[in-house]
């Protein structure tokens, strides 16, 4: 929305639509079968997920505050903050420059992070992640299962805040990486995360419950005549198959 273009191109398509459409019931094409019967259909739909909606918020579910806490004591640790590595690093990438040369780059710069100079600076002068002026070569989590596993396997050998790791060879290059902190996982009590999982629990007793209703419906018994279930070929089935039956918003 920050596009005045975008924003021009919307209109214009509203506008057209809005043109088009008045023309076509101007040609009376909105008295016709075929429109008449999809908006029947939308109609249909558009009821079922109201029906769904208020359903669910009129559903008398009761307090599962009980349920909560006994799903939290079952397993606290899943409600932890999990620990990461925060670390900074500094690329010397292959693809300008040769294996020998940028492993010779990468030593000097690793020279000059080990007698102090400023790593933050080494990296503005010297990094080719091409990040690095947005965040400084840090990397929040440096045994992120995103990252490649040499780069991962060289933090995890950093062990002391500070450290400046020896030279890291990837495919992208040579990395130098000092470690930030490390951060250890954190628990948290049950009144923290209480409302997050009264939440989850109301969102899956009502999943259930309406889901239960749908396959009531489904198993009702279905009584037609032949001449009906051979007129829906014509009025509903426009190919060799049709869609799956949904209900929008039941899963």
């Amino acid at each position: 929305m920050n596009s005045p273009k975008r924003i021009e191109e919307l209109v214009d398509r509203l506008l057209i639509n809005k043109q088009m459409a008045f023309e076509a019931r101007a040609d009376k094409l909105d008295q016709n079968a075929v429109y008449k019967r999809a908006v029947d259909q939308q109609g249909d739909r558009i009821l079922t997920e109201q029906l769904v909606q208020k359903r669910r918020a009129d559903m008398d579910i009761g307090d599962v505050e009980q349920l909560a806490r006994e799903r939290y004591q079952i397993n606290p640790d899943s409600y932890s903050i999990p620990g990461h590595t925060e670390v900074r690093h500094i690329l010397i990438n292959v693809s300008d420059r040769s294996d020998e040369e940028a492993k010779t780059l990468a030593e000097s710069v690793r020279a000059k992070a080990i007698a102090g100079e400023d790593f933050v600076g080494l990296v503005k002068k010297y990094s080719d992640d091409r990040s690095k002026d947005s965040n400084e070569g840090l990397i929040p989590d440096g045994e992120s299962d995103g990252l490649v596993p040499e780069f991962i396997s060289g933090v995890k050998g950093l062990k002391t805040k500070g450290e400046i790791s020896p030279l890291i060879k990837t495919s992208f290059g040579y990395h130098i990486i000092k470690l930030v902190d490390r951060y250890p996982t954190r628990p948290q009590s049950f009144d923290r995360v209480k409302d997050r999982i009264i939440t989850q629990l109301s969102n899956s007793i009502r999943d259930a419950r309406m889901k239960e209703h749908v396959d009531q419906l489904k198993g009702m018994e279905l009584k037609a005549t032949p001449e009906i279930v051979e007129s829906l070929r014509t009025r509903y089935i426009t190919g060799e198959s049709s869609p799956a039956v949904e209900v929008p918003g039941v899963k």
